[in-house]
């Protein structure tokens, strides 16, 4: 049953920078849940007009001081990218026990595998790799702080569709940087297994570059234009077993030049990927154009055809005289 906006319980919050938000905790206002939290649909209470998304930490983890060093992480990256959800604040009631709220802009739409859930499998093959490419601006962004940022857990569900065109990738929940530390809650694999990098999945922290990123984002990419998760099924063993031996199976709805692109971004030897966001955006932009070879010789014939007809047309000209 639903609570009514009438008996809902008003919350108002400061961030540790000032900042003043204001939710309902109500049903109405809650957009979603996971594993460690409840996220409500609020507002910046001297800006009524700008919602935002308040992430509730549930207390039995809040009261955790590694949690809560992990959420105040998630909170300070606030990172300016028209590609990459923009965290707003932290606010907490007390030092040492929750409640723990990490606020960020609402981002109005769908993930992107509902997205392209309405788009035949045949033709999908420009739309998502134009998407893909966005992603790839973000995490470029991200990579490319001081220090860089690793996102740790892409996959379709953290990539939104925003206004039905503009790409945004969110959740930070577990992004990390070098040198930074959250004790004990890094000394399993992270992530996502059926999207997670070998290195990752096995514990392997000091691995995690900028290629682990993009070894997921990759296996993301094979999905959304095959319907499929080719890792996927099984027990956690099954699929890390598959993630360390078995490569990206041939799918038809892939062509051919593309597929070669997702068979480098997912290798299982970090340093036969792509190294950088950049490189792996232009191996996708020059895979979905038309081959160079084709595209020549289609300019060679179309300039032997006009020669042809600006001959015959001198000719007519020539006999009517």
């Amino acid at each position: 049953m639903r609570t009514s906006l009438s008996n809902a319980q008003k919350i108002n919050l400061v961030s540790s920078q000032g900042e003043r938000f204001s939710y309902y905790h109500c049903d109405e206002f809650c957009i979603g849940s996971g594993a460690m939290g409840e996220v409500y649909k609020g507002w910046c209470a001297d800006y009524p007009e700008q919602k935002v998304a308040i992430k509730k930490v549930y207390n039995r983890h809040a009261e955790n001081p590694q949690i809560r060093d992990r959420a105040k992480y998630e909170a300070s990256l606030s990172i300016n990218h028209p590609n990459l959800i923009r965290m707003l604040g932290y606010c907490e009631f007390d030092r040492q026990r929750g409640p723990v709220f990490i606020v960020s802009e609402l981002i109005r739409g769908e993930t992107i595998d509902k997205f392209v859930t309405g788009i035949e499998l045949s033709m999908r093959a420009d739309i998502v790799s134009r998407m893909i490419c966005s992603a790839l601006d973000a995490l470029a962004c991200l990579h490319s702080q001081n220090p860089p940022v690793w996102h740790r857990d892409l996959k379709p569900s953290n990539i939104m569709v925003e206004n039905a065109r503009n790409i945004k990738i969110m959740d930070l929940g577990i992004a990390t940087s070098d040198g930074i530390s959250f004790g004990t809650l890094e000394g399993r694999g992270f992530g996502t297994y059926p999207y997670a990098p070998p290195e990752q999945i096995t514990g392997q922290r000091n691995m995690i570059n900028a290629t682990s990123d993009l070894y997921s984002l990759g296996i993301t990419f094979y999905e959304l234009l095959t319907g499929v998760n080719p890792f996927a099924g099984g027990s956690d063993v099954d699929i890390l077993e598959r993630q360390i031996t078995m490569n990206l199976p041939h799918n038809k709805c892939i062509p051919p030049r593309l597929f070669k692109v997702l068979l480098k971004a997912t290798a299982k030897k970090q340093s036969d990927r792509y190294q950088s966001a950049q490189a792996f955006k232009e191996a996708i932009l020059q895979a979905i154009q038309p081959s160079q070879g084709i595209h020549s010789q289609w300019v060679l014939a179309g300039g032997i055809i006009a020669v042809a007809l600006l001959l015959i047309t001198l000719v007519l000209i020539l006999l009517n005289i």
